[in-house]
């Protein structure tokens, strides 16, 4: 290998006069830094940028409900509730009301037998006033919201913590626990149907927990009546209510005569009145209708023991209270 042949390969030696001609030419085109190449990545990296990015996802979403949840449930106690629908010609405090309009405590409205109206409750949902109704709106602040029913029927959907919204009327206060309801009241009696959770009837002198599905009787005097299926016979409803409401302690007998497996939540509901006499005869046809759990006695329920009716209660599947979260559907809006 001469000189010339070195040049080509390492640049050492003599180029000859071509050679040379063709550097000078070609100069311009020459690349003046090193050729950069990147380093091949390594697939654990890439994993964990995919979790750091997934991570912060996450945060970010966390952080937009609470900041939902928490701007749902805060109201101010001056806060009005905004119409959010009107059919006919209802009345705000006498007149008829518009559609942008809005009702603070102390408003009343008023439909005839040809109109209603949808307000929003503060941020937690919605109430809809049926026709021939008069409602005034009590109290409205952070955690508690509650209209008076005067008459009529109205249908309130509503999600947040339980006892937040109440509908209270001469036979006590319905306070919803995550859930869909409707109330209708005449001024002396009513009737109280849950859709979706359940509600709490508070009376004057009794007081039911009533479920998904279910619906109680209600007058003045006393409050609501015994928890009964919308579906039970219409011999098992009739027994129950005069039961309930004629002081006829002789009517147990047809009430657990008429009872189906279905009923069993309502038999149940009987035994959470302190004062309710044939415990014994209450859980043998209970125990027809629903095995007892395990732990549960005639000896137990007899003496009144009050987590054995709990256990039972459970046992038949009706939800839990507490997890109010679970019926989100009713924070959406209503079709």
């Amino acid at each position: 290998m001469n000189d010339d042949d070195r040049y080509l390969w390492d640049r050492s030696g003599t180029p000859d006069a071509e050679t040379a001609r063709l550097e000078r030419v070609l100069r311009r085109y020459r690349h003046d830094k090193p050729l950069a190449t990147k380093a091949p990545r390594n697939p654990r990296s890439r994993r964990m940028l995919w979790l750091a990015a997934a991570a912060v996802l996450i945060c970010v979403l966390t952080a937009a409900v609470i900041a939902f949840y928490f701007r749902r449930l805060d109201w101010p106690s001056d806060g009005r509730w905004q119409v959010a629908a009107i059919d006919g010609k209802p009345r705000i405090n006498g007149r008829v009301a518009k559609a942008r309009d809005t009702i603070g405590v102390a408003d009343t409205i008023a439909t005839d037998a040809k109109s209603s109206m949808t307000v929003h409750v503060a941020r937690i949902g919605e109430l809809h006033v049926k026709p021939d109704s008069v409602i005034t709106l009590d109290e409205t602040r952070a955690g508690t919201h509650r209209i008076w029913l005067e008459r009529g029927t109205v249908d309130a959907r509503v999600w947040a913590p339980p006892f937040t919204f109440g509908v209270r009327t001469s036979s006590g206060l319905a306070s919803d626990v995550g859930c869909a309801f409707q109330l209708h009241y005449d001024g002396s009696s009513g009737l109280v149907r849950v859709v979706s959770g359940w509600v709490d009837f508070d009376g004057p002198k009794r007081s039911a927990l009533i479920p998904e599905g279910a619906q109680a009787d209600l007058t003045a005097s006393l409050g609501p009546g015994t928890p009964y299926y919308s579906d039970a016979s219409r011999e098992f409803r009739l027994a129950l209510h005069a039961f309930d409401f004629n002081h006829d302690a002789g009517l147990l007998r047809l009430v657990l005569q008429y009872a189906k497996p279905r009923d069993a939540m309502s038999l149940l509901a009987l035994l959470d009145q302190k004062d309710i006499r044939g415990r014994g005869e209450i859980y043998d046809r209970l125990a027809t209708l629903t095995n007892p759990p395990e732990g549960v006695t005639r000896e137990g329920i007899i003496a009144g023991n009050s987590a054995m009716v709990d256990t039972w209660r459970r046992s038949l599947g009706l939800g839990n209270v507490k997890r109010w979260w679970l019926q989100w559907r009713d924070a959406l809006p209503h079709r």
